[in-house]
């Protein structure tokens, strides 16, 4: 994650516990983790050991496939790699530092995440790109939306968070942030002076706060991005709010309260102010 090349996360249900993994690069240093998840919980199964495959050339270079076999079922397990979709010349690809997806009551499906501009420039229009797949691997549909925060200087990272329909026959899917360079520019000086959070007797979760307008100029409307971090430093649900009031002079305060309906084994939280 963060090296430059990006990162394209995928996802699937397995039985067994083999994969391979075409396109290496040479010289580039790989890690492998086998775990079973169950209620929430990564177990780590064992040892990975490591051996080289040759794979004869596939003609269309769509998408890499390799067939394992479950030893219960005697089932094929079909072990597919998506190819990246090619960037604009200009483009520059954002470090995937986590993300997480659920259902919410509506039937909604929610993937959200955090990405981290690992340049050495700033970056604007920063956009998601999630990919959905079947259970062979056959692209079904894309969905896309903008990071939470719009301007990232190198080094800072952003939530972002996709509300869509669940795509009929969706298995998996992978996710790349793209964002695009854009000249520095001078930030708001808003800062967060006092916050807390709970969870209220309806069963909402909150996290509240003030914020303070500290420099010197008018801020016109500020946005506060809290992100929500469970085991692992992984990211559970990400939300905002607007402060009111809406516009703040030089030493003004504001107040802010963002709810959550999905918040499992929340452990921390983190707030940004634009």
């Amino acid at each position: 994650m963060g090296t430059g090349f990006g990162v394209y996360l995928y996802k699937e249900n397995v039985i067994g516990t083999e994969l391979v993994d075409d396109g290496l690069r040479p010289g580039v240093t790989y890690a492998y983790r086998i775990d079973h998840q169950a209620q929430e919980q990564n177990q780590a199964l064992g040892f990975v050991s490591v051996a080289p495959f040759n794979r004869a050339p596939v003609a269309g270079a769509g998408l890499a496939s390799a067939l394992t076999t479950d030893s219960a079922s005697k089932r094929p397990n079909q072990a597919i790699i998506p190819a990246p979709t090619p960037l604009p010349a200009d483009a520059l690809l954002l470090g995937l530092i986590s993300d997480a997806s659920y259902t919410d009551e509506f039937n909604t499906l929610n993937v959200v995440g955090e990405v981290r501009n690992d340049s050495n420039l700033d970056v604007g229009e920063v956009t998601v790109v999630v990919s959905f797949y079947d259970t062979t691997g056959n692209f079904l549909s894309e969905a896309r939306d903008q990071t939470m925060l719009d301007h990232l200087q190198p080094g800072e990272r952003s939530p972002f968070l996709l509300n869509l329909t669940r795509p009929v026959g969706m298995s998996n899917y992978s996710i790349k942030a793209v964002g695009r360079p854009v000249p520095p520019q001078l930030t708001s000086q808003v800062a967060v002076v006092q916050s807390k959070a709970y969870q209220d007797d309806i069963g909402f979760y909150h996290v509240t706060g003030i914020i303070e307008n500290t420099g010197s100029i008018l801020v016109q409307r500020a946005k506060v991005v809290v992100t929500l971090y469970g085991r692992g430093g992984g990211v559970i649900n990400v939300g905002f709010d607007y402060p009111t009031p809406a516009r703040l002079a030089p030493a003004e305060r504001a107040a802010f309260d963002v709810k959550f309906t999905y918040f499992p084994h929340v452990l921390e939280h983190r707030i940004d102010v634009r």
